[in-house]
């Protein structure tokens, strides 16, 4: 008797996964919940342990293949000649047969409900497609096998922006039994811009001038690459620059750590920004916000939990410190050395990325003068940090050496407006300036 065993569902909203690591071959003999692959999402790089114990008997999958949930990874033959019943009702219902299906049908058939088949597409890039208003159907595919990718919908744009405002009108369509997403039906905007509308803008040829190399944009980076372009082609940044001298942080902050060094506990400056600016958003709830585009409403979240942008080997990540009103300083200083540590060594699980209410990014270990972080949408805000360094200041109308940490607040100006930012970033300095505030909490 051999078994089947399909990708599971990997995580909330995660369809898809690429095969990094094949760590089995065929003929094979290995135990049950031994390491059978490695695959990464557009959040993390998961390692799949095998579902039973007995002899790899036929790899479906090669290394650097992109997969679907359901779709058949290896075949089995078990050592006691069955499946570990646990683990086969498991994967048999974690497995979703709309996806394995859609993953194995892509013929030219249309749809009984009139809509056209299903295009080749990311879920992130689907939903950059609704978020844009963009026809899947109408968009030419570069990738493999004709699969749509980010650029490929910003190109579309593009080219019906040129010479002309692009109006579509949107009409929600009827779910259809095999797909398991919200399906549109677009009417195509009669435009006249002088060429071929499907052809969007077109790459100089670089290698008339010089050597070039390719490299696939793919797992991590090109889902960076379409949250980025969803996030700026929805949201109207507006960033917001301040500094604050934080001489009585740094000293608290050393002090403190004598004391942790026996607990090995590392105590940062981003551990205090937590504390400090979940004290700051619930003075102002706009800022732990989202918009709602189609119900037009406001969700002011009541719990904070906080992303912390991580730069890793395999991109920016952004995993989240859950909470962050519940627990102290010490608590946080201790999740967060924890969870940047694991993002770092490929350890995070992708839940532990999901559910944010705003996000901080702190480039100070670094360097540099200043950045405008992006919002990471749907989130409303982002606050940014650069380095700390030593610089003359007043102060009693003489002049000292003062720390001085530069701050950027970006923000999504249609829940909220500059006044606004200020006051915040205003009541978010006063916390660092006084830290034995932070300390009371």
């Amino acid at each position: 008797m051999t078994f089947e065993f399909k990708l599971p569902d990997l995580g909330e909203g995660i369809h898809e996964a690429e095969v990094i690591t094949l760590k089995v071959s065929e003929g094979q003999e290995i135990a049950e919940n031994a390491p059978i692959m490695e695959v990464e999402t557009d959040k993390a790089l998961v390692e799949i342990p095998s579902p039973v114990g007995g002899i790899v008997q036929k790899i479906h999958v090669n290394a650097g293949q992109h997969v679907k949930v359901g779709m058949v990874m290896m075949t089995f033959t078990p050592k006691d000649g069955r499946t570990s019943t646990i683990e086969a009702s498991i994967n048999q219902a974690q497995a979703k047969p709309e996806m394995a299906l859609a993953a194995q049908t892509h013929s030219k058939a249309v749809f009984s409900n009139g809509f056209k088949k299903r295009v080749l597409a990311a879920p992130s890039t689907r939903r950059l497609a609704r978020e844009l208003k963009v026809d899947l159907n109408l968009v030419s595919g570069s990738g493999p096998n004709g699969r749509v990718m980010p650029a490929d919908i910003k190109n579309r744009l593009t080219s019906h922006l040129e010479g002309s405002m692009l109006s579509s009108e949107v009409k929600p369509g009827k779910l259809n039994d095999l797909q398991s997403y919200e399906t549109y039906e677009f009417t195509e905007p009669k435009l006249n811009i002088g060429r071929n509308q499907d052809t969007g803008y077109k790459m100089p040829d670089f290698q008339k001038y010089g050597p070039i190399e390719k490299v696939q944009l793919k797992s991590v980076r090109a889902k960076i690459a379409s949250h980025m372009t969803l996030s700026w082609t929805v949201v109207p940044h507006v960033a917001h620059f301040d500094e604050v001298e934080i001489s009585d942080l740094m000293n608290i902050l050393n002090k403190l750590q004598l004391e942790l060094n026996s607990e090995n506990i590392k105590l940062t400056l981003t551990a205090f920004a937590l504390k400090a600016i979940t004290l700051a958003l619930k003075q102002f709830p706009e800022f732990n916000s989202s918009l709602d585009d189609n119900t037009q409403e406001i969700i002011l979240k009541k719990y904070y939990n906080i992303g912390v942008a991580v730069a890793t080997e395999r991109g920016l990540l952004v995993p989240v410190i859950y909470n962050t009103d519940k627990i102290n300083l010490k608590q946080i200083a201790c999740e967060l050395n924890d969870t940047v540590n694991r993002t770092r060594n490929n350890k995070i699980k992708p839940d532990e990325m999901q559910g944010g209410t705003f996000t901080i990014s702190n480039i100070g270990i670094i360097g540099g003068t200043g950045m405008s972080p992006m919002v990471n949408y749907p989130e409303c805000a982002i606050l940014g940090m650069a380095t700390a360094k030593q610089q003359p200041i007043v102060r009693d109308n003489k002049i000292e050496i003062g720390n001085i940490l530069p701050l950027a607040l970006s923000f999504d100006h249609r829940i909220t407006d500059g006044a606004n930012a200020a006051y915040f970033i205003q009541y978010f300095k006063t916390l660092l300036i006084k830290p034995y505030k932070l300390l009371l909490e």
